[in-house]
């Protein structure tokens, strides 16, 4: 496992964007849902799950009311922008920390999505660095096949 130079957040909520494949979903997995962390979890790449939301998008509010979750992590938050608005409003009147991860910024702001202003830091990932990689950095490999954590991982170049 390649140790990311990411940093978790502390008392801010979050956007976690990036290129498909990057490992977004895998680092949140791992620092947010692994141990007796208490969070809780919205996967909008499950069709049903996404359906429920676009349907309802105000059952967000509904869900954590009476509970107090260290974080809500969205993972695919371009998939239903107008989320955005609902957890506004959650950041607001209960002072809720999100994490929110997304392939398309750009889909974010061409529909005229609510970034959040100040309520939400942006954070890119990107496929590994160098630094990242340590000594199982290879300039070549890199060069000719870039270094998406999936390819990283594949054990030989056929695949």
């Amino acid at each position: 496992m390649v140790n990311r130079l990411i940093k978790n957040p502390k008392t801010n909520s979050l956007f976690l964007l990036g290129p498909r494949g990057a490992g977004k979903s895998t680092w949140i997995k791992s620092h947010y849902l692994e141990g007796t962390h208490r969070n809780f979890y919205i996967n909008l790449l499950n069709p049903k799950v996404e359906d429920h939301y676009r349907r309802n998008p105000e059952s967000l509010s509904q869900e954590i009311q009476n509970k107090k979750y260290q974080w809500v992590i969205i993972d695919e938050i371009q998939k239903l922008p107008h989320l955005l608005d609902v957890v506004h409003d959650l950041i607001e009147s209960m002072d809720q920390k999100f994490i929110m991860t997304g392939s398309s910024a750009r889909k974010l702001k061409r529909g005229a999505a609510n970034m959040l202003a100040g309520r939400a830091f942006v954070n890119y990932l990107f496929p590994f660095t160098a630094k990242e990689m340590g000594e199982k950095f290879d300039l070549d490999f890199s060069l000719q096949w870039g270094l998406l954590p999936k390819i990283t991982h594949l054990s030989n170049e056929e695949d």
